[in-house]
């Protein structure tokens, strides 16, 4: 019972999630909305689960793999845009999602041989991977949204398919070891979902934006799981999280609210 409970927990959390940053960033652009997109989402209810069934150290374990995630979500965020740009057709986005897992998972099966080097040099290549994505997508540039009126029934399909795909990982989580656990609570799954809907939304030009300015968001994460594994070993886990939280938080409020959170 209890076990399903967060798994209940999860879907309606990471629903939510999905609907409010998808509906964000149609309203405000494509800067703002990938800001607040860059705050843990998927990792934070996964390292929950994870210190709450395997206890604190299993998730210090699972968090000290997820900065050299970073790099594996930019990626498949990037080949989502690149195959949905190339190809036409009903099946674009579909093929887009896929390819883009596919790249994701191959991706993530090599950072997994990196997991025993020190947690500060994973901290390190993690921020080289941020500035390296970065200055890579500078090229891509801020889109104002459209507006489009949408029925209902479209805000509660997203919001199903968020949550549906996070109380899938957290699931698929139950199962792996703490790494492969934080591997499987970086998986881009909300991210996917909001590419998806941005795309049919907003269109191609609309997405190179939004991760233009992704690489810059994930520094609230990385922020989140810096806090959170340094106090873990000596701090209760809820005291751990709420102050990464914290730190996340008040980064991606400054950010957004910046120039440099606001550049074109």
């Amino acid at each position: 019972m209890d076990f399903a409970l967060k798994v209940i927990l999860s879907f309606l959390i990471g629903g939510g999630y999905v609907l409010a940053v998808v509906l964000i960033s149609e309203r405000v652009g494509s800067r703002i909305g990938a800001t607040i997109a860059g705050l843990p989402s998927t990792i934070l209810i996964g390292i929950i689960f994870i210190i709450l069934t395997s206890g604190s150290e299993a998730g210090r374990t699972a968090l000290a793999i997820v900065p050299l995630m970073f790099s594996a979500t930019l990626l498949y965020a990037l080949v989502f845009i690149i195959i949905t740009a190339k190809i036409n057709g009903r099946k674009r986005l579909i093929a887009g999602v896929g390819v883009a897992t596919t790249i994701w998972l191959i991706y993530s099966l090599i950072i997994r041989q990196l997991a025993s080097l020190p947690f500060w040099v994973i901290v390190m290549l993690g921020v080289a991977s941020l500035i390296a994505f970065s200055v890579g997508l500078s090229k891509f540039r801020s889109v104002n949204t459209n507006r489009v009126k949408l029925p209902k029934s479209t805000h509660t399909l997203r919001f199903l398919t968020g949550g549906a795909i996070i109380a899938a990982s957290v699931l698929a989580a139950r199962y792996f070891s703490p790494t492969w656990g934080g591997i499987i609570a970086s998986f881009p799954a909300m991210l996917g979902v909001i590419l998806y809907f941005l795309d049919k939304t907003q269109g191609n030009l609309f997405l190179r934006g939004f991760i233009r300015s992704l690489p810059i968001g994930y520094v609230s994460s990385l922020l989140f799981v810096v806090v959170t594994h340094a106090l873990l070993a000596t701090v209760h886990p809820a005291i751990s999280i709420a102050l990464g939280m914290f730190a996340a938080t008040v980064y991606t409020y400054v950010l957004a609210t910046s120039k440099l959170g606001l550049q074109k």
